[in-house]
């Protein structure tokens, strides 16, 4: 299977995109942009077709940190386009919205800053892992 080139899908949307995207350990953010004007928007509101579950073998297979993990095991979030405020919305697990990951995500998909808003957004919250519900469990 050939290794899907995040750069050069970057480079080439040359505009505002929407998408989905998950977090690394690091800040890092692997994207995955559509342009916006490739997009037909559903009640003024624009969001790529891609999914977290369709994309996810594309990821595990090209970060090997990921193997054997579930997509919704790592944290995630998604970019739209909200037509009637002419905003980017960014749902984000809300305890990790900080600079270094804004920056990635606005950089990744090319947004125009003043438009941008991070949503927390308890979809995306990654569930805990098992050892730290045990860990939970012995406090009482």
């Amino acid at each position: 299977m050939a290794k899907y080139n995040y750069s050069k899908m970057k480079k080439e949307a040359g505009q505002p995109c929407v998408g989905i995207f998950w977090i690394r350990n690091t800040g890092q953010t692997i994207d995955f942009p559509k342009p916006l004007n490739t997009i037909h928007g559903v009640s003024n509101f624009f969001d790529s077709p891609d999914t977290h579950y369709n994309m996810w073998n594309r990821v595990r297979t090209t970060f090997p940190e990921f193997a054997g993990k579930e997509y919704e095991e790592v944290p995630r979030g998604r970019v739209i386009f909200d037509g009637n405020s002419q905003r980017f919305k960014v749902y984000v697990p809300s305890d990790l919205v900080n600079t270094i990951i804004k920056n990635n995500i606005i950089s990744g998909f090319g947004l125009p800053v003043a438009k941008v808003d991070f949503i927390g957004d308890s979809h995306y919250i990654t569930p805990p892992k098992p050892e730290d519900v045990d860990n939970e469990a012995d406090n009482f």
